[in-house]
């Protein structure tokens, strides 16, 4: 692969204004993937990623150029009525609900329906209230074997 660049196109979400970075003479190579950095800007909506490259083609003898390119649409809820949401976590083994604000402040002591569907007993769920500690969160162990966990809550702005 020669003369590769990628280009990176963020979209806001406030202005509508695109604004574009290049990244060229990347020098990629078969052992490792091509990792770029950039600084995610505020209220970014869409992130579209595009990659252009020079490949020899051996077989033909020549030299062709590709490109790709790859859309990530972000949902910023920004238009939305609920000041809070949920979230799992898997630290070390274990996993979390947290429940936080729009801004990331934790919700203490509110109390959160969970359903568990175990992997191996079909059409059958378990369902609990817990409370959210200090942090905002739940903790849940390893939940091991569980196939698939929901939950419900009810804030003052409607449900989460």
């Amino acid at each position: 692969m020669k003369n590769t660049k990628v280009t990176l196109s963020t979209l806001s979400f406030i202005d509508s204004l695109v604004s574009t970075k290049i990244i060229d003479d990347l020098k990629p190579n078969s052992n490792e993937e091509i990792a770029v950095s950039f600084q995610v800007p505020p209220n970014l909506a869409n992130l579209e990623i595009m990659i252009e490259t020079e490949v020899k083609n051996i077989s033909k003898g020549t030299t062709e150029k590709l490109k790709s390119t790859h859309s990530i649409k972000l949902d910023t809820k920004n238009n939305a009525n609920s000041f809070y949401e949920s979230y799992f976590r898997k630290y070390k083994g274990d996993y979390y609900y947290y429940l936080l604000g729009k801004n990331g402040e934790a919700l203490v002591d509110s109390s959160i329906q969970l359903t568990f569907a175990h992997s191996t007993i079909a059409n059958q769920s378990t369902s609990v209230l817990l409370n959210t500690d200090e942090d905002g969160k739940i903790k849940l162990g390893p939940l091991k074997d569980i196939r698939l966990v929901t939950s419900s809550f009810n804030g003052p702005n409607g449900p989460c």
